[in-house]
């Protein structure tokens, strides 16, 4: 039997793969949260995202202007003792588009998924490597 969890998780990791970012909505709850830990005083965007519209404008309107190619590998899941809770680990590669720089990164994200819902999306990631792709083109 396929866990519903799993299921939300890589039907998730499809669209992002696919970039059909604005398709990601039918599978977030409408209280969403997409909270990056270490995110960067002053980055982009509100951290945590919070809400499903919020969530989905910031895949369509930021990261998809972000990175071109960009996409994802899962590497592992593991399924949380609580009934709701996945862990994944996934690595992305891509390239930064203002700079042309690669950026690849290593994850591990914690998911709350309910009734085939995400309603959390916590993730951590090495934010040195944003800084390496997007940096100046003088290396700093």
């Amino acid at each position: 039997m396929t866990d519903q969890r799993l299921t939300t998780i890589d039907a998730l990791f499809t669209l992002l793969n696919e970039r059909r970012y604005a398709d990601l909505d039918q599978l977030l709850a409408d209280d969403v949260v997409f909270d990056v830990a270490y995110y960067p005083v002053g980055g982009l965007g509100d951290n945590p995202t919070v809400g499903r519209e919020a969530v989905t404008s910031m895949f369509t309107d930021v990261v998809a202007k972000l990175f071109d190619p960009f996409a994802f590998v899962v590497v592992a899941t593991y399924l949380g003792a609580e009934p709701d809770v996945v862990i994944v680990e996934y690595s992305s590669h891509g390239s930064a588009r203002s700079t042309g720089r690669d950026y690849s990164n290593r994850y591990v994200g914690v998911f709350r998924v309910r009734h085939g819902k995400v309603q959390l999306w916590r993730e951590y990631h090495n934010p040195e490597q944003m800084t390496a792709a997007f940096g100046s083109a003088s290396g700093s």
